[in-house]
Formats: structure tokens, C-alpha cells, sequence
């Protein structure tokens, strides 16, 4: 907890502080760096509660932030590392049209999407999560709308992200 907070934690001052190192490519970074203090910060300290204690004592929104906190930050992750992808396929391409879409879509519209379609896509995780004795994903008996959001998330915030990475990757390769 300690060594990840300090180690992200210099990794954004240095680039705060160094007008140099605010570029396209190291704004993706600190949103990992960002993304990674959010997952040592809202889930590791819950999941260490959750994993010592028989009942959940703490409050339902409590519960409801922990289970959102792991599929928020699983989804900034992944699409930031295909933003990452985009971006250097962007740049490996020499086609002028696609330096100027490169050009105009800066990182901050890119981050703030993933933001937003993060925050969209966890919505469910967040409603259908409850306290019953423990921290539950969905209330007993509701296997079924946990099974739905589980498949969606796996496809849109995993599967399709990763196969558009690899996608990406060949194609900046062999160009």
C-alpha cells in the first residue's frame, strides 16, 4: 500500500512539477498513476475489512463504492492502455490524415471519455450491490442480474478492449 501510493505519488509530482514531462503520452501515464492510487486508496483497504471481519459493520454506501471501485478502476486501466495503443499507432502511421486526428484529439477528450464510460458502465455494479450480513454485487437470490453485468462488463470492458489492443499493436508493427 505504503510503496505504491509513494512510488505513484512521485510519479505524478515529477510530472506536475517538470513542464517538460507534461506531454500526450505521459498524461496517459499519470492517469494510470491516478487509476492505480484509486485502486490502493477505495479497494485494497475494503477488501482487507471485508476479508477479516464475518459481517460487514460499515454502511451500504461503503459497500457499494468497494464493489464499484473494482470494475472503475479495471476499465480506466484497460482503456487507457488502448488509448496508449491508439495514440502510438497514430503516431507510427505517416499518414498526414491521421496525424491530424492525432493532433486534434487531445488526451484530456480521451481520458475524460474513458472517465465517463468507466463511471456509465459501473453504474450497475453500484445499484445492485447491498449488505446482507456481508458486502454482496447483488441482493440473495439474484444470480442472474449479477451473471448480465458480469458478462457485459467481460466482453466491454475486457475482452473487446485487449482484442482491440492486440489489433492496434499488429497494426502499428507491420506498417
Amino acid at each position: 500500500f505504503l510503496g505504491g501510493c509513494f512510488g505513484n505519488g512521485v510519479l505524478l509530482f515529477d510530472i506536475l512539477r517538470h513542464s517538460d514531462m507534461r506531454t500526450k503520452s505521459n498524461a496517459c501515464i499519470a492517469h494510470l498513476a491516478v487509476a492505480d492510487i484509486l485502486s490502493l486508496v477505495l479497494h485494497l483497504p475494503l477488501s482487507y475489512w471485508d476479508v477479516a471481519h464475518a459481517t460487514w459493520d460499515l454502511d451500504e454506501t461503503t459497500c457499494k463504492c468497494f464493489i464499484m471501485s473494482k470494475d472503475l478502476v479495471v476499465t480506466l486501466v484497460v482503456f487507457t492502455v488502448l488509448g496508449l495503443s491508439f495514440e502510438r499507432f497514430l503516431v507510427v502511421r505517416s499518414s498526414f490524415r491521421l496525424k491530424a486526428v492525432a493532433k486534434d484529439v487531445g488526451p484530456v477528450l480521451i481520458l475524460g471519455t474513458v472517465w465517463v464510460y468507466a463511471i456509465v458502465t459501473c453504474i450497475p455494479s453500484f445499484l445492485a450491490a447491498t449488505v446482507h450480513d456481508r458486502c454482496l454485487a447483488s441482493p440473495p437470490g439474484r444470480a442472474d442480474c449479477l451473471q448480465k453485468a458480469w458478462t457485459f462488463q467481460l466482453f466491454m470492458n475486457s475482452l473487446m478492449p485487449v482484442a482491440a489492443i492486440a489489433s492496434l499493436n499488429v497494426a502499428t508493427a507491420y506498417i
